[in-house]
């Protein structure tokens, strides 16, 4: 196996270990091992195959040709994005940047919201803000109410009425919310785990340049970035 995914899975094998010392019940560390073992099989089962000619990956282009639009794109809920591309191609990795404040954490609330209103299974972690903060902010992106509102608690009677309305509105929206995971293994080895169960289609992660990797030695933050998009 690679070095590279060696010492990357040496590193979440420790971190388990190192996670679950303050536990007393081993269940859980059975269950991250668990967890990390599915992970390691799947990886293995994937990277050990014959290389495909053209010829071959044509035929498997073709065959798909008639089913591509219900299979491998999903929509975003956005007009304007989903007409030219169609969505998100399944497998693909998109990094959303731009200038502090230009709303780019509002940018993927709504992205998330649109997507699990069409039953697409989302999963969004954020290392910029606490459940409660993101919460807030899908709520005021839902209802319309300023978000300074929500964060004064200062709301007229119709606009409770319609925060009520919207909690119910996404209460049975295939939403997933995660504020506890600063490294990158950590999240993989949870979004694994969902996709393994049927809940998770698409990954958002707030913001990318937050994440960690185990604090690795003699390692500068480029190397690391590369690794947590590869990774990703």
């Amino acid at each position: 196996m690679n070095t590279l995914y060696m010492n990357n899975y040496q590193e979440i094998l420790e971190n388990i270990i190192e996670r679950n010392k303050s536990k007393n019940d081993p269940k859980f560390l059975l269950e991250d091992l668990l967890d990390f073992t599915n992970g390691l099989n799947n990886y293995i089962n994937k990277t050990i195959s014959n290389p495909v000619s053209f010829n071959e990956a044509s035929k498997l282009f073709l065959d798909k040709l008639n089913t591509i639009e219900n299979t491998d794109f999903i929509p975003t809920g956005i007009r304007d994005l989903d007409n030219p591309v169609l969505g998100f191609n399944k497998g693909e990795f998109i990094v959303i940047g731009g200038r502090p404040g230009m709303g780019k954490s509002f940018f993927l609330i709504n992205l998330l919201v649109n997507m699990a209103k069409k039953n697409t299974k989302c999963a969004y972690f954020t290392l910029d803000f606490s459940l409660e903060m993101l919460t807030k902010k899908i709520l005021a992106s839902i209802s319309k109410i300023p978000h300074s509102n929500l964060q004064k608690s200062i709301l007229t009677q119709d606009q409770i009425n319609e925060l009520q309305k919207s909690i119910q509105d996404l209460s049975d929206l295939p939403i997933l919310m995660d504020d506890k995971s600063t490294n990158i293994f950590d999240i993989k080895l949870k979004c694994e785990k969902l996709h393994q169960e049927g809940k998770l289609e698409v990954v958002f992660v707030d913001y990318l340049q937050l994440l960690s990797v185990n604090n690795r030695r003699n390692s500068t933050r480029d190397y690391e970035i590369s690794l947590i998009t590869k990774e990703l």
